[in-house]
Formats: structure tokens, sequence, C-alpha cells
């Protein structure tokens, strides 16, 4: 017997997006199946983003980064990780509705950007995601006929580290 009356008083936490359809199972197994849009609507809280590790990448992109936070969806339902302005991941794992994993993260440059989880129309919401890429390293240099000035400390347009050592002009 389907009851005419009844209430819900909580919801799972693990879930994705807004205004998603409801389906009430009861214990004799008779089912309600609620098709009138806002009749009844789950509304899942939008993912948050805790943590991340490692804090740091290589420029070139390609590294994983692991996002540990909340809301991240009771199952994979495809979850899209990226890092504005620089692009998507390659490819998100799903672990829990508290990590995933954001497989070859993209090339970009610069300190303290956060990445934004994307979640059935709903993004993440602040959070302790600071990222930044490492630093480019030079590890040498070569000269062109343009900075060939014949003598034995070229000036260049720019400065070098001191672990980078010297520079010797030389001709093709």
């Amino acid at each position: 017997m389907i009851p005419t009356h009844f209430s819900l008083s909580s919801f799972p936490s693990a879930g994705y997006g807004t205004h998603r359809q409801l389906i009430v199972l009861f214990d004799d197994h008779s089912l309600i199946h609620f098709e009138k849009t806002g009749s009844i609507e789950a509304n899942f809280h939008p993912p948050i983003i805790s943590s991340i590790s490692p804090h740091r990448g290589a420029a070139a992109g390609g590294f994983s980064i692991t996002l540990s936070g909340s809301h991240f969806g009771g199952r994979d339902f495809g979850a899209i990780v990226e890092l504005p302005p620089f692009g998507e991941c390659g490819s998100v794992e799903w672990l829990s509705d508290s990590r995933l994993i954001c497989l070859d993260a993209p090339s970009g440059v610069g300190a303290n950007l956060t990445f934004l989880v994307s979640l059935g129309g709903l993004n993440s919401t602040g959070g302790d995601g600071q990222f930044s890429y490492s630093a480019p390293v030079i590890t040498g240099i070569s000269g062109s006929s343009s900075y060939d000035t014949g003598h034995s400390n070229p000036s260049l347009p720019f400065s070098l580290p001191p672990h980078v050592g010297s520079i010797s002009p030389h001709s093709h």
C-alpha cells in the first residue's frame, strides 16, 4: 500500500546537481516516482575543495594532483576539474565523495591559483586549494649572432640566476 502522506527528514549528502528528480522506495517495495516538475526535487551541495596535494607542479603540466574535500558525488558522476585560466585536467579519477585525482594537469604559469571542480552544473566554492606552478629553471643559453658582440662578456637583455654559471660567446 502506498502512503498518501509522508515526510522525508534527510537526504544523502553524496550526489550532484540541483533540481534532481526524486524517487522514493518504501519497505514493502512499492515505488513512488515524482514526475511532475517542482513536486519534489533534491538539491545537492556544491563541491568544496579543502586541500590539494602537491601544492606545486611543473610549468609543462602533465602531473597529477589529489583534491580532497566534500560533495564530489556518491559515485563517479563525471566531475570536471580545471585550473583556470589554463584549462581542464586531461582526465579525472573519482576515488570517493571526498577525493578526486586530476590526471594530466594543464601547463601554465603563476602562483596562488585555485582549482575548480564542476559537477552537475554546480561549481566548487572557496576552500584551501591554492596551487603554484614551479618557476622555470634555465639550464643553459645558446647565443645567436645578434648577441655575439665579440667581447668576452656579452650583454644580454636579462639576468641569469647565480647557479647557472657563465655565458661565453661562440660563433656558428
